[in-house]
Parts: C-alpha cells; structure tokens; sequence
C-alpha cells in the first residue's frame, strides 16, 4: 500500500483511494476470516509532514493489518522522487520509522505491548535423513506473547501444562533452587572472607541478593529483546545476549564479548586454584596426615589441576546438548543444597557445630549430585537412554535435597554438641 495520506499517494503517482481500500479489506476478511494481510510503508517521503503521518498510523489503527514493514524513503539513482520538493530531513525520517514501529517503552508498557502483540518464536524439529545425518530445520510461528509470557509454555517446562503432579513439583523445585540458590552463589561466599564481623556479612549478603536480583530482572528483557528484535540464532539457544548487543553496533558486541570471555576465564582459574589448593594442602595435609614440603606441594597442586581441567572439558563434552540456562538450575540446585542449609546454621543457629555444618554440606552435595545425575534430563541428554528408566521421579532436587541436608546438619549437631562441665570431669 506504500502510504495511505492522499496527498503522499498522488506525490507517489498511485492512484489508490484509502477508503476503498479499507473497505476492500473488509470484504476480504468476509471471504476468508483467516487471512493474513502484509504489506510495506514509506515514510519520510518528500512533502510528507506530521499531519500526513499521523493520517498514516491512524490509517493502521483502523486496517489492522497482520505484518507491517516501514522503511525511510532514500534517494535512488534516476528516481523522479528525487526531484520532488519538501524532503524530509534523514533525522525525521528515522524517527517517524521507529514511530510506525512502537516507539521508546516503560519496562511495564514494554510488557503491555509485548502481551498484546504477535510474536514470530522459532521452532526446531530435528530429523534424521535416509545418509544417516541428523538435520535440523527452524520455522517461525506466530504466538501471543501473553501466552508467551505465561509459566509453562516454554519448551524447557512444558510439562508444567500437562497437569501431572510430578512435572509441577518438578517446576517448583527449580524455582526453590532458583530463590534460595542465589544466597550460596561464589560471588555471596567470597563476600564473607572480605567483613569483619557477623553483622557485617549479612548486610553484604542482603546488598550482593539485591545486585544478583536486579541481574535476573533484566535477563527477561533481553531475552524479550534478542526474541522481538529478530536477532535470534536458530541454532543456539545460548546466544541472545551477545546477538541481542551486536544488534545496537559492533562496539557493545565487542564489551559484551570480552565480559563474557573474562568472566568464564576468571571463574574457571578461580575454581582450579581453589579446587588444587584444597588437595595440595587440606586433603593432603589434613585428611591424609602428610607432611610434604613446598615443592611437593606445588606439585600436588599442578596435578590436580591438570586432573580438574581434564574432567571439566569431559563433563562439558557430555552436557554439550542442554542449554545453559537448564545447567545453570541444576548448579543453583547445588548451590541451595550444599551450602544454604550449613550457611544459615553457621550465620543463626548457636548450637551448630563444626561436625554438623560439614555434614549438612556433604549430604547436600552428595544427595543433589546423585539426584541431577540420576534424573530423566540426564538418561535423556547425557546418557542417551530412555527418559522413562530414570531412578528419581523428577529432574530438579532442590524440594528433597535442601531440607534432607538440613535435617542432617541439624542431628549432627545435636549429637556432637558441648560436652556440660559435669561429664568432661567425670571423663576426666
């Protein structure tokens, strides 16, 4: 249709009448209800003005057209367009182009529209031809975001609309571990070596959720933004942050990638060094009672790096197939598990001892490990057997394995507590 302003139509020279067509429309749809109806727009063409393109979008409002794409007008070579007088200034142009679109948004308004518009979301099937080779084929298909935005209409919690109970305490353990797996995070933990009292770390603690919260609010937007903005990659599901940058300009492309890169590499050199510390010298030292000297440590410590590194890439190769977003639920699960229950024993509850924080740590790592890896996701992905010979009723075990670490921090502690003056005389 171009435009729909009489005057922007006779600069044009198409002799369309708005009125008729709004009214072929109407007998289109009376025809075939269920027939889609796109078609482009040109603003900023010469001797368009504001009352012109108001007349448009008013226009818009009144066709409802399914699809609409709105480009600026730009000179081409020979055009007689270009002759025209009344050029709208490029600045103008752009901006009535984002006009026809929404506009600048509210975090609620962008919300709003988001439910009350259609989105393209792309769907993967994967098949295997007759050569052997699997194949993977992406289309689009059009949903309401408001059913977007519902719980359970993702494909990674789709059981949640099935009605079994199992798949609902399955969507509200993660969503446990998700709430309470925030307090036991590293960027929490190493708070507490960096304050000088206990008053202190809970108000770092409390000021590091907020920071970590706020973070989490945020990712809905880009995710919404990478998905609305068409930038997406059909093929990984891992990407949208990076793509969604790349689409404002190579520079924030560029930060964001390098934050990326940083962050991995100083978390992965952060857990070598802790994890061959604690051989070279707790295990090694404490546990096994050996006395090595400083060159013997250092050795310890390089090889139980190179052991540390060579498991990570294995057990990377092995979960290459789930999305990050699944292994980061299961690592908060074990985050909630091993270190929520011995934290708040340690931060609140005088009578816990050094024999039951350990064991709530040790059962809650243990349980929850055992959990992950016995569950349907990891038969399914990892193992590549059946999802329905898996040993636990449901995938995320943080509802089980947060209040069983507990319960046993709790005994422990209860069983190992001060010995009364009056029996360490007797024994003594």
């Amino acid at each position: 249709f171009q435009h729909a302003a009489p005057s922007v139509l006779k600069a044009m020279k198409r002799p369309a009448n708005e009125a008729k067509v709004l009214e072929r429309l109407r007998a289109w749809r009376e025809i075939c209800p269920d027939i889609a109806i796109r078609s482009s727009f040109v603003v900023g063409f010469p001797g368009e003005t504001e009352a012109d393109f108001q007349y448009l979008l008013d226009w818009l409002d009144e066709a409802q057209l399914d699809r609409v794409g709105a480009f600026r007008f730009e000179p081409v070579a020979g055009a007689s367009a270009n002759d025209l007088p009344g050029a709208v200034p490029d600045a103008d142009g752009l901006v009535r182009t984002e006009g026809a679109h929404t506009g600048p948004l509210g975090p609620v308004e962008y919300l709003r529209v988001f439910g009350e518009s259609e989105v393209a979301a792309w769907r993967t099937t994967r098949s295997t031809g007759a050569d052997g080779q699997s194949k993977s084929i992406a289309s689009p298909e059009l949903i309401r975001g408001n059913l977007l935005l519902q719980p359970g209409n993702s494909p990674a919690f789709k059981g949640l609309r099935s009605g079994g109970a199992m798949d609902r305490i399955d969507f509200v353990s993660l969503m446990l571990a998700l709430f309470l797996g925030t307090a036991s995070l590293p960027h929490i933990l190493i708070r507490y070596y960096t304050v000088k009292d206990v008053r202190s770390a809970r108000l770092s603690t409390v000021v590091g959720i907020g920071a970590i919260g706020t973070f989490y609010v945020l990712t809905l937007y880009l995710g919404l933004g990478a998905m609305t903005g068409g930038v997406l990659d059909t093929s990984d599901s891992n990407m949208a942050a990076p793509l969604l940058a790349r689409s404002f300009g190579s520079v924030l492309f560029a930060l964001i990638s390098s934050v990326a890169f940083f962050t991995v590499l100083g978390t992965v050199s952060g857990l070598v060094l802790a994890g061959s510390g604690a051989v070279a010298r707790d295990l090694v030292t404490t546990v096994m009672g050996r006395t090595p000297d400083e060159r013997a440590q250092v050795r310890i410590a390089r090889i139980a790096s190179l052991g540390l590194g060579a498991g990570a890439m294995a057990l990377g190769l092995l979960f290459k197939d789930l999305n990050a977003s699944f292994l980061v639920g299961w690592a908060f699960n074990v985050a909630a598990s091993a270190n929520l229950p011995a934290l708040l024993m340690a931060l609140f509850w005088k009578r816990a001892t050094r024999q039951g924080v350990a064991t709530a740590i040790m059962v809650g790592l243990c349980s929850s490990l055992a959990w992950v890896l016995l569950s349907k996701d990891a038969f399914e992905k990892v193992y590549g057997l059946p999802g329905g010979d898996a040993l636990v009723p449901f995938s995320q075990p943080a509802l089980v394995t947060i209040p069983l670490s507990a319960i046993a921090g709790v005994v422990v502690s209860l069983a190992t507590g001060r010995v009364p003056v009056e029996r360490r005389a007797a024994a003594h």
